[in-house]
């Protein structure tokens, strides 16, 4: 199972709002989402704004071959924007431990 997990981590590049509920559930038997809130974010926000970061991530990743041929694009995301989304991101990470420390 140790190394079904690992193959599937290998190919997790867009670990996505569905994508991670999955993960969970198959592996540790949880539904993950349901620790998916905290302050003014409840579950269907929280997914919406993952699923927007990974796939921001994912035209990130594919501009930066296009930028190459100096072919400039505006910027995918604000300074501001930025630390609002690590901040997002931080909070998403400590309510999924807090979870899996109480699993443990």
């Amino acid at each position: 199972m140790l190394s079904k997990l690992e193959d599937e981590l290998k190919r997790f590049h867009t670990p996505n709002s569905d994508k991670t509920k999955k993960l969970f559930a198959d592996y540790l038997a949880i539904d993950i989402h349901k620790s998916w809130f905290w302050n003014k974010f409840e579950l269907p926000k929280v997914k919406e704004k993952l699923d927007e970061l990974v796939l921001k991530r994912g035209e990130a990743a594919h501009r930066a071959k296009v930028e190459e041929l100096g072919l400039n694009k505006p910027d995918l995301i604000k300074i501001d924007e930025l630390r609002k989304s690590i901040v997002f991101l931080k909070n998403l990470v400590e309510v999924t431990d807090a979870t899996l420390e109480k699993t443990a």
